[in-house]
């Protein structure tokens, strides 16, 4: 298990579908982020903005995510995420990178 923070910045934003904490790393198992609201977890609903996906071991999707009108980050399981895919640097093309 590798809990750890890309770099990258991606396009399209999204929602948590149940309340939870942003992970440290691509996995349940990976500590809540310590930059994040520890003791308020994100309400369902919130908007993220993407940065990058993986794929961990296990096969699962997680991708690292921004909180709206916040600098926090951490990882989201795509299982509890709903996303819109939008231009963001209005280039024509909607790209998200793999972390």
């Amino acid at each position: 298990m590798d809990c750890w923070t890309p770099q990258a910045n991606g396009e399209g934003h999204g929602y948590n579908t149940i309340q939870l904490y942003l992970r440290l790393g691509p996995y349940s198992a990976c500590p809540d982020n310590p930059n994040a609201p520890i003791y308020m977890p994100l309400k369902a609903g919130t908007t993220l903005f993407f940065h990058c996906w993986t794929i961990n071991s296990y096969g699962n999707v997680w991708w690292y995510v921004r909180v709206e009108g916040t600098g926090w980050h951490g990882w989201i399981s795509d299982a509890n995420l709903v996303g819109t895919s939008v231009d963001e640097n209005g280039d024509g093309q909607i790209s998200f990178h793999q972390c």
